[in-house]
């Protein structure tokens, strides 16, 4: 019992670090928004301060875990996943949406774990 208790420990700490690199990458897909959102400087900084924003703090995992404990947290998982996949469909699908920079601004702070 202890001994697959380890295992998915060790499952569990692997799939949190490879997520634990996510803040560092919006430099490489900054430009691509850039270019293809037609979006300022100034856009692209606010989407990436926001997401450092929500990934530093947490402020709104620990809004969800002070009101109703850690079972429902899989919400916020499912969120977190949700907003990966709308980021991607966003970018690799949509050419002409209006105010682009306002729906990366809050897919990426629910991106911020």
């Amino acid at each position: 019992m202890i001994k697959a208790q380890r295992w998915q420990i060790l499952a569990a700490g692997l799939l949190v670090e490879s997520f634990c690199g996510v803040s560092y990458v919006f430099g490489t897909v900054s430009e691509t928004y850039k270019t293809k959102f037609d979006l300022s400087q100034d856009q692209t900084s606010r989407i990436g301060a926001l997401s450092n924003a929500a990934g530093y703090t947490g402020l709104h995992i620990g809004l969800i875990y002070d009101r109703y404990g850690p079972k429902p947290l899989f919400l916020g998982s499912t969120a977190l996943s949700l907003a990966f996949f709308t980021t991607w469909a966003l970018v690799q699908y949509f050419d002409k949406i209006s105010a682009p920079a306002t729906y990366l601004s809050v897919l990426y702070f629910l991106q911020g774990h």
